[in-house]
Formats: C-alpha cells, sequence, structure tokens
C-alpha cells in the first residue's frame, strides 16, 4: 500500500518537476545538465577564481 502511495504521489508532482526542470535548464549559473558551463564561464571573465576543497573538514 506505501508503494502504491508513493507512485501516484510521484505521478502527481512530475508536472511540477518538469516545469522546475525547465527553469533551471534557463539559468545560466546553474549545472544541472552540464556541469562545465559554470566553470567555464568563471575562468573567462578576467578576475581571480578561488576554490575550496572542504571534504576533510567534516567531523567524522
Amino acid at each position: 500500500v506505501v508503494a502504491i502511495g508513493h507512485f501516484l504521489l510521484e505521478r502527481l508532482q512530475q508536472p511540477v518537476h518538469d516545469w522546475l526542470m525547465l527553469i533551471l535548464r534557463g539559468q545560466l549559473t546553474d549545472g544541472t545538465y552540464d556541469q562545465l558551463v559554470p566553470c567555464w564561464r568563471l575562468l573567462t571573465r578576467k578576475s581571480v577564481v578561488y576554490s575550496f576543497d572542504l571534504f576533510a573538514a567534516t567531523d567524522r
């Protein structure tokens, strides 16, 4: 019964999901469909770019 309800909820939310993904596709700074596009936009500017690796900063 839970799986059927989950399936129906996903089907009802599909149009909202599609609409939001369409909005994301139009954003120049979003990397959902192509993760390198925002990086190339930053690198083509005449400014300094910094990057931080926070992988080791988490508590274990």
